[in-house]
């Protein structure tokens, strides 16, 4: 009997710390969002930025306008304008991101918004951007 109440005391000691992990992350999760401030407070302006960012060839503050992942991470997108960098591409890109018109047909959702890149007449890509509704900023979510 003293066995089967101490492996249950136990078990909800070890839910309990499972939990509050959980919400030290979470805080840390919300506070880190809040504090991502990089961005405009319309789509246009973020995608502006981050064209502006290229043309200077910072890549630092271009990969801040960026989403963070899950990770709260941006990684990926700091690597792959290094490449870009690198390869003397930054202004090329630049230039594409400037064709980007609003996509003619949006998400229903208020905090997402896309732009379709066009180069002489032919869809090269889109770019969505995304509301951090904790810094109210957007950010770029992909190209």
């Amino acid at each position: 009997m003293l066995k089967q109440v101490y492996d249950d005391w136990n078990t909800s000691r070890k839910a309990h710390e499972a939990i509050q992990k959980y919400n030290e992350f979470l805080d840390q999760y919300y506070k880190t969002l809040a504090e991502d401030t990089y961005g405009g407070k319309t789509p246009q302006e973020t995608l502006n930025m981050f064209i502006d960012a290229l043309e200077k060839g910072d890549i630092d503050l271009a990969s801040k306008y960026f989403a963070l992942d899950d990770n709260l991470s941006r990684k990926k997108w700091e690597d792959a304008l290094k490449v870009e960098k690198d390869s003397n591409r930054l202004s090329t890109v630049a230039n594409l991101l400037k064709k980007a018109v609003p996509s003619k047909t949006q998400s229903s959702l208020k905090n997402v918004f896309w732009f379709t890149v066009y180069d002489n007449g032919q869809i090269k890509g889109n770019i969505e951007l995304t509301l951090n509704q904790y810094s109210n900023v957007w950010k770029i979510e992909g190209l």
